[in-house]
């Protein structure tokens, strides 16, 4: 059957309890009552109770275990797992009922009751829409009014599709109700209460999706000329809400990860600027007023509504710059939330999109640690800008290539604040050297076999001094006799060696369960460099024989069980442990870490200015042992 039916008529016509027979279910009547039961759950006594129409309601059922309520087109979705119009047409079918026979071409070929329902949600919003709310929260966050509204967005302060409703006859009440259902712009309520069961009314059964007061913004996806509107997300009217209300409700209709907010208009904006052949920029952003706000400065933007970039969206994003023909540039700039998730959502953004063909990736890179006035998110950072010079102008400060990220990931940040000139310059030579080469060798895996080139010419255009720094990386000559590079891969200074042995030794200190006297570790990390040369300094005396290896301070030492029990035996014959101090364990470690980079590929070795040849290091781990009154001393462990 492909006509469409008069579904009030429909309702009116089938009494309920057939239905339930005819569902395979067994109704029995309890004087005035016909009872069932529910196939909704487990239901061992009748609970499904059948209502008849009154004139005011059509025949219903309602399940007092459950909640489960409904007319007969829901009963038969739920029990048989179809569509709104499938069962209407399986009821009809099974009561007689044919479909009218004048039906013109156009009511024939009405869309789906999903289509129907979005119409409607969108002409609802539009007739209920609070123009003097929206116009103030436009105002407060300075955004341009006729825009926004433009762009689809209305201000709803409660439940309108429900009161629209109302107004609807049974018939195309039942329809629209599924098919809103579908789209979650409504969602049905279960009230338990006998009482008031046969006196429900639509506010009673169903409530909008955005029944608290929102800025709804419709979410389009296709293109510009074959736009499909998707869903909708519904903005808290407040800047902040109160506490358990969320700041963004979505409807249901749509899997967000295969969506991006904005994509019709901002794809169109990078294909028509491309097809000029003028370089061409899309921003890629979180929310929706952050696209929003870019948008309306002329700069094209889409959100992922989230961190995460869905395998669609993706796909997209290549085909996009597959597409471009032109020989100018095209360029993906990351501007997600000034926050650690937002950096962190960069960070996973960077490794999927930097091998892009035909892509100049791009981060701005805000230092919001240390500039927290710049703005938490895109939205807030260009609020008060007005022209999309001024927002290029302002951007171009923080626009970075993206491999910034991962070198902020390799130096243990979250912003761009270690890589502005001053901080940059203070790290220590060793921490940039390392995180340098880090990134070299993550660039590296990314890339896979493919060459470095694109990553490597857009850190040469750029005049940051890490960003140089790390395109020597990339392009270091390789020697030809090792393989290894020219610029060593070690700690050549004595300094920087000893401080990472202090760090090895303090970590070593605190794991497993020997004591460890945190505090005087605190104090040698505070007086780091003097600690550093003291250790030093008794070390070359021991070498040069001036003095024979003294402990800084008796061992700690404490009786542990040999392992975890409750067993006498076990607990009555425990181990003595001991822990060097601080200071002592410093030099030892400093020892260590010189033995094992002992090695012959290392260019001072290969120049014959080794560890060894400097410092006999075997006279001080050669050392006998001394008795003192506090037992054995040992001069390295």
């Amino acid at each position: 059957m492909d006509g469409r039916y008069d579904v009030g008529n429909l309702l009116a016509r089938i009494p309920l309890d057939e239905v339930i027979e005819r569902l395979g279910m067994v109704a029995t009547r309890r004087g005035a009552t016909v009872q069932a039961l529910c196939p909704f759950h487990q239901d061992t006594r009748p609970s499904l109770n059948l209502y008849p129409a009154d004139g005011a309601t059509t025949a219903h059922y309602h399940c007092f275990a459950c909640g489960a309520h409904g007319n007969a087109i829901d009963l038969v979705k739920k029990v048989q797992g179809l569509e709104f119009l499938p069962a209407v047409q399986w009821l009809a079918q099974q009561f007689g009922i044919k479909s009218p026979t004048r039906l013109s071409k156009q009511r024939a070929n009405t869309a789906s009751a999903s289509e129907l329902a979005r119409k409607f949600a969108v002409r609802t919003y539009d007739e209920r829409h609070d123009d003097q709310r929206f116009t103030a929260w436009c105002a407060e966050r300075e955004f341009n009014r006729d825009f926004l509204y433009e762009r689809g967005l209305r201000c709803i302060t409660n439940g309108v599709l429900v009161d629209a409703l109302q107004s609807k006859t049974v018939g195309e009440r039942a329809e629209l109700i599924d098919g809103l259902q579908t789209l979650g712009l409504v969602k049905r309520l279960h009230p338990r209460s006998p009482s008031v069961q046969g006196k429900l009314n639509l506010h009673d059964q169903f409530q909008d999706c955005f029944h608290d007061g929102r800025v709804v913004i419709p979410i389009y996806g296709g293109t510009v000329k074959q736009s499909e509107l998707l869903g909708f997300a519904g903005r808290a009217l407040q800047s902040t809400p109160p506490e358990g209300v969320a700041k963004y409700l979505l409807t249901s209709g749509f899997e967000k990860a295969k969506v991006l907010f904005n994509e019709p208009s901002a794809f169109d904006a990078v294909k028509q600027t491309a097809k000029a052949g003028l370089p061409a920029k899309l921003y890629l952003v979180e929310g929706f007023l952050d696209a929003l706000r870019l948008q309306s400065l002329g700069l094209p933007a889409v959100a992922l509504m989230g961190t995460s970039l869905g395998k669609e969206p993706m796909e997209r994003l290549k085909k996009l710059a597959d597409e471009s023909d032109s020989s100018a540039e095209l360029a993906y700039s990351l501007f997600l939330d000034n926050d650690p998730a937002g950096f962190t959502a960069t960070d996973r953004l960077v490794r999927r999109l930097l091998d892009l063909h035909g892509v100049n990736l791009r981060w701005i890179g805000m230092p919001w640690r240390s500039k927290p006035a710049l703005g938490k998110d895109p939205d807030t950072c260009l609020r008060g800008l007005l022209t999309a010079d001024q927002a290029t102008t302002w951007l171009q400060a923080f626009d970075l290539p993206a491999e910034a990220v991962l070198l902020v990931q390799a130096l243990g940040g979250q912003d761009a604040s270690d890589l502005q000139p001053e901080r940059y310059r203070q790290l220590a030579p060793t921490v940039r050297e390392r995180a340098l080469f880090r990134v070299g060798m993550a660039l590296r895996r990314l890339y896979g076999g493919r060459p470095t080139e694109l990553a490597a010419a857009r850190l040469a255009a750029s005049g940051w001094e890490w960003a140089q720094q790390l395109h020597g990386e990339l392009t270091r000559v390789e020697t030809s006799h090792s393989g290894l590079p020219e610029r060593s891969l070690y700690l050549e200074e004595v300094l920087p060696r000893a401080a990472l042995a202090r760090s090895l030794a303090y970590h070593g200190a605190r794991r497993g369960e020997l004591p460890s006297d945190e505090g005087i570790w605190q104090t040698m990390g505070g007086n780091a460099r003097l600690f550093d040369q003291i250790a030093l300094d008794r070390l070359q005396a021991v070498m040069a024989g001036d003095v024979l290896w003294e402990q800084a301070a008796p061992f700690d030492a404490v009786q542990l069980p040999r392992k975890l029990t409750a067993d006498p035996k076990v607990l009555d014959d425990p181990r003595l442990k001991v822990m060097p101090h601080p200071a002592d364990l410093l030099v030892q470690q400093i020892v260590l870490n010189e033995l094992l980079s002992q090695r012959h590929d290392r260019p001072a070795e290969r120049r014959g200015s080794g560890f060894f040849r400097q410092h006999p290091s075997r006279t001080l781990v050669c050392l006998p042992p001394r008795s003192s009154g506090h037992g054995v001393e040992h001069a390295a462990q």
